[in-house]
């Protein structure tokens, strides 16, 4: 599967690289997948996970979805 880091995500990660992963497995599983210093990050309270262009729970298996994106918190101004 295709992981993507958006904004200043991709900044401390890079922008995408591949796991490999079961339709069974969820959004936290690919989480878990990836460094410690990632998935602490990536747990954090407004990180947005997308599947498949398609916001998303953590909770959410990956099913035959090709790509998932995170997407850090958003800041108003």
């Amino acid at each position: 599967m295709r992981i993507i880091f958006l904004g200043r995500l991709a900044d401390q990660f890079g922008h995408e690289r591949q796991l490999d992963l079961t339709p069974e497995q969820t959004v936290t599983d690919a989480i878990s997948a990836l460094s410690d210093d990632e998935a602490h990050i990536l747990t954090t309270p407004g990180v947005s996970y997308v599947l498949d262009h398609q916001m998303v729970a953590s909770d959410m298996a990956l099913g035959d979805a090709k790509e998932l994106a995170f997407l850090p918190p958003v800041s108003g101004g």
